[in-house]
Formats: C-alpha cells, structure tokens, sequence
C-alpha cells in the first residue's frame, strides 16, 4: 500500500511545480511587456532611436509571449481561460499587432501597416463573436444585443464628432480608402466586443478605438493650421498597449 502511494504524491507534486513555474514564467512575461510599454511611453516623443525600435516591438512581443504561454498552460492554471478557437484568433490579432508594430516605426510602411492592423481587427472582431454566440447561448439574446447597440452607439457617435473629419483629412492626402475601410474594420471589432458581453474585451476594443482615433487625428486633422489639439505619441502608444493588456485579460480570464 506504502510503496503504491509514493509514486502518485510525487506525480501530484511535479505537476504543482510545472503549473508554478508556468504561472511565475506568465507573470514574469507580462511584469516585462508592462515595463517594455512604459519604457516605450517615454521614448515615443523623442527623436527615432534604436532603442525606442526595441521598446515598440519588444511590448508586444513579451505580451504576446505571455499570452501563448497562457493559452499552452494546463486547464487547472487558467479554468475560465478564454476556449481555444476563440484564444487562437486572439493571439493572431496580437502577433499580427506585433507585425503591424514592425511596419509603423516607417513611415513610407504606413499603409502597409495599416492593412495589417485591418487584419489584426478583424481576427479580433471574429473572437468576439464567438464569445457574443457563447454569450447568447448562456445569457440569451437579448443581453448580446444590447452590447452589441452600446457598441454601435460609440462608434456612431465618434464617427459623428470625429471620424468625418479624419477621412476629409486622409482624402487630401490621397488615403481615404485605407482608411475607410480601417475605420470600418475596426468599429466592427468595437460592436463584438460589446456583444460579447466580457467587460475586458469591451474596455480593450474601445481602448484601441480610442487610440487609433488619435493617431489618425495627429496624422491627418492635428498637422492642419489652427488645430487646438495636442495629442502625443505617447497618448496613441498607452492607450494601444493597455489595450492590449486587455485582451490578454481576456485570454486567461474569458
């Protein structure tokens, strides 16, 4: 009986030692990518730098890292994780932000970056709406359709007092279409997230909305003569890298 029970005690306890170094490795990856995305606040006015290049990109690939490394853990470590398909699409909206990262740090890669972000919203519009169909099945309908209004609302009402004159400015300098269907891409990523029901996903979208408003304003409203705006580049960067921090809540917490 004695000799039967020792391999089972030390089978439990290698387990435990591989889920608590899986947990250290997660939280050492995010304390990273959080250190990384401050480093790159500081850095994101100044003059281009190498640095400033490790800073961008090494944000969020320490978040995507850490997000991995919580989708490839034990169930026991992350019960409520977010289900695989929809963790998939959410880790390649992170990588495909990571590329996009790469792209921007040039400006004649504008576009190019552009298209990939596009890319980027709508894996993650297509993972929350799988989570809105899981939502409607658990909560019913109608709770998924009022997120999904609340979503609409927002991006109405922005598109209403900011996002005209955005395209008016992308349209003089020759980038309406990109950004159009940017605009379009992304607002479809703000409504399924509300749909989804997941405050996290909810919070992260419109961070993102909020800070890829800002940078198209800088881009084509706030170079204009008689602009009162002041955004900087650091604004555009916290609340795109908080942002993403959010959505690696929604990985491990759904």
């Amino acid at each position: 009986m004695g000799g039967q029970r020792r391999p089972v005690l030390l089978v439990h306890h290698g387990r435990s030692r591989r889920e608590r170094i899986l947990h250290y490795l997660t939280f050492l990856l995010t304390a990273a990518a959080a250190l990384a995305a401050a480093a790159d606040w500081v850095l994101a006015d100044r003059p281009p730098s190498g640095l400033r290049t490790v800073t961008k990109t090494s944000a969020m690939f320490l978040l995507l890292a850490a997000g991995a490394s919580v989708v490839l853990a034990p169930e026991e470590m992350f019960p409520h994780r977010l289900p695989l398909p929809a963790a998939a699409l959410v880790l390649s909206g992170m990588a495909l932000s990571l590329v996009g990262d790469v792209l921007l740090l040039r400006e004649h890669l504008f576009t190019a970056g552009l298209g990939v972000f596009l890319i980027a919203h709508l894996a993650y519009t297509a993972a929350f709406a799988l989570m809105a169909f899981e939502s409607a099945r658990l909560l019913g309908p109608t709770s998924v359709a009022a997120g999904a209004v609340a979503g609409a609302a927002v991006v109405a009402s922005a598109v209403f007092v900011l996002g005209r004159t955005i395209l008016a400015g992308a349209e003089r300098r020759g980038e309406r279409a990109p950004v159009a269907a940017y605009l379009a891409a992304i607002s479809a990523m703000v409504v399924a997230a509300g749909a989804s029901g997941h405050p996290w996903a909810a919070v992260g979208a419109g961070l993102f909305y909020a800070s890829d408003t800002l940078l198209a304003w800088r881009r084509y409203v706030g170079q204009g003569a008689g602009s009162t705006f002041r955004w900087r580049e650091w604004h555009v960067m916290a609340t795109y890298h908080v942002a993403q921090f959010c959505f690696l809540a929604v990985l491990a917490f759904g």
